[in-house]
Protein backbone atom coordinates (compact mmCIF):
# COMPACT_ATOMS: atom_id res chain seq x y z
CA UNK A 1 0.00 0.00 0.00
CA UNK A 2 2.74 2.48 0.96
CA UNK A 3 4.77 1.61 -2.11
CA UNK A 4 1.91 2.77 -4.33
CA UNK A 5 0.81 5.72 -2.23
CA UNK A 6 4.13 7.60 -2.21
CA UNK A 7 4.58 7.70 -6.03
CA UNK A 8 0.96 8.81 -6.47
CA UNK A 9 1.36 11.65 -3.98
CA UNK A 10 4.67 12.64 -5.57
CA UNK A 11 3.18 12.71 -9.08
CA UNK A 12 0.19 14.72 -7.87
CA UNK A 13 2.43 17.29 -6.13
CA UNK A 14 4.72 17.55 -9.17
CA UNK A 15 1.74 18.08 -11.46
CA UNK A 16 0.31 20.81 -9.22
CA UNK A 17 3.68 22.58 -9.11
CA UNK A 18 4.01 22.43 -12.88
CA UNK A 19 0.58 24.04 -13.25
CA UNK A 20 0.73 26.60 -10.42
CA UNK A 21 4.23 28.02 -10.83
CA UNK A 22 4.04 29.06 -14.50
CA UNK A 23 0.75 30.86 -13.87
CA UNK A 24 2.45 33.15 -11.32
CA UNK A 25 5.71 33.85 -13.08
CA UNK A 26 4.24 35.95 -15.86
CA UNK A 27 3.04 39.56 -15.58
CA UNK A 28 -0.65 40.20 -15.07
CA UNK A 29 -1.91 42.36 -17.92
CA UNK A 30 -5.45 42.62 -16.55
CA UNK A 31 -4.40 44.62 -13.46
CA UNK A 32 -4.80 48.38 -13.71
CA UNK A 33 -4.11 51.15 -11.20
CA UNK A 34 -7.45 52.73 -10.32
CA UNK A 35 -6.43 55.25 -7.67
CA UNK A 36 -3.24 57.20 -6.98
CA UNK A 37 -2.68 59.15 -3.77
CA UNK A 38 0.55 61.15 -3.53
CA UNK A 39 1.88 62.31 -0.18
CA UNK A 40 4.14 65.35 0.33
CA UNK A 41 7.14 63.17 1.26
CA UNK A 42 7.40 61.74 -2.26
CA UNK A 43 5.64 58.42 -1.77
CA UNK A 44 2.49 57.33 -3.52
CA UNK A 45 -0.17 54.78 -2.71
CA UNK A 46 -1.48 52.91 -5.74
CA UNK A 47 -4.75 50.99 -5.58
CA UNK A 48 -5.07 48.22 -8.15
CA UNK A 49 -8.06 46.40 -9.64
CA UNK A 50 -8.19 43.34 -11.85
CA UNK A 51 -10.45 43.88 -14.84
CA UNK A 52 -10.88 40.20 -15.70
CA UNK A 53 -13.19 37.93 -13.72
CA UNK A 54 -10.31 35.68 -12.64
CA UNK A 55 -7.26 36.69 -10.70
CA UNK A 56 -5.79 38.61 -7.79
CA UNK A 57 -2.67 40.78 -7.57
CA UNK A 58 0.15 39.50 -5.37
CA UNK A 59 3.18 41.64 -6.16
CA UNK A 60 4.29 44.77 -7.98
CA UNK A 61 7.67 45.25 -9.65
CA UNK A 62 8.73 48.86 -10.17
CA UNK A 63 11.25 49.87 -12.83
CA UNK A 64 12.51 53.43 -12.99
CA UNK A 65 13.42 54.61 -16.48
CA UNK A 66 14.18 57.99 -18.00
CA UNK A 67 10.60 58.64 -19.04
CA UNK A 68 8.83 57.44 -15.86
CA UNK A 69 7.95 54.57 -13.56
CA UNK A 70 6.96 51.22 -15.01
CA UNK A 71 4.69 49.06 -12.86
CA UNK A 72 4.33 45.34 -13.50
CA UNK A 73 1.80 43.40 -11.42
CA UNK A 74 1.92 39.65 -10.76
CA UNK A 75 -0.93 37.28 -9.90
CA UNK A 76 -1.33 35.17 -6.79
CA UNK A 77 -0.45 31.49 -6.74
CA UNK A 78 -3.06 29.50 -8.63
CA UNK A 79 -5.76 30.72 -10.96
CA UNK A 80 -8.21 32.42 -8.60
CA UNK A 81 -6.58 32.19 -5.19
CA UNK A 82 -7.16 35.13 -2.81
CA UNK A 83 -4.35 34.03 -0.43
CA UNK A 84 -1.58 36.61 -0.47
CA UNK A 85 -3.61 39.04 -2.55
CA UNK A 86 -3.06 42.78 -2.21
CA UNK A 87 -4.80 45.71 -3.82
CA UNK A 88 -2.72 48.57 -2.42
CA UNK A 89 0.97 49.23 -3.02
CA UNK A 90 3.22 52.02 -1.72
CA UNK A 91 5.82 53.28 -4.18
CA UNK A 92 8.50 55.93 -4.03
CA UNK A 93 8.14 58.66 -6.64
CA UNK A 94 11.39 60.22 -7.87
CA UNK A 95 11.24 64.01 -8.26
CA UNK A 96 11.91 63.79 -12.00
CA UNK A 97 9.13 61.24 -12.63
CA UNK A 98 6.27 62.67 -14.69
CA UNK A 99 4.51 59.53 -15.97
CA UNK A 100 3.49 56.18 -14.50
CA UNK A 101 3.13 53.27 -16.92
CA UNK A 102 1.58 49.83 -16.37
CA UNK A 103 2.02 46.54 -18.17
CA UNK A 104 -0.52 45.97 -20.91
CA UNK A 105 0.50 42.56 -22.27
CA UNK A 106 2.73 41.60 -25.15
CA UNK A 107 5.80 43.27 -23.61
CA UNK A 108 4.19 46.70 -23.93
CA UNK A 109 3.42 49.38 -21.34
CA UNK A 110 0.91 52.20 -21.51
CA UNK A 111 0.65 55.41 -19.46
CA UNK A 112 -1.96 55.52 -16.69
CA UNK A 113 -1.02 58.65 -14.72
CA UNK A 114 0.78 61.81 -15.72
CA UNK A 115 1.96 64.73 -13.60
CA UNK A 116 1.01 68.17 -14.85
CA UNK A 117 3.91 70.40 -13.87
CA UNK A 118 1.94 73.64 -13.78
CA UNK A 119 -0.50 72.40 -11.15
CA UNK A 120 1.85 69.78 -9.62
CA UNK A 121 -0.93 67.21 -9.56
CA UNK A 122 -1.30 63.72 -11.02
CA UNK A 123 -4.10 63.02 -13.47
CA UNK A 124 -5.30 59.82 -15.07
CA UNK A 125 -4.38 59.55 -18.74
Amino acid sequence: MRKRLFPCIFLLAATLLCVALPSTSSPLSSAIPTELTVSPDGTATVRVSVVSSVGYVRDCRIDTRDDGLYLTFYSTYGLNNPNGARDTFTISLPAECDTIFTYGGGHSYYPVYQRHTAAEEWQRV
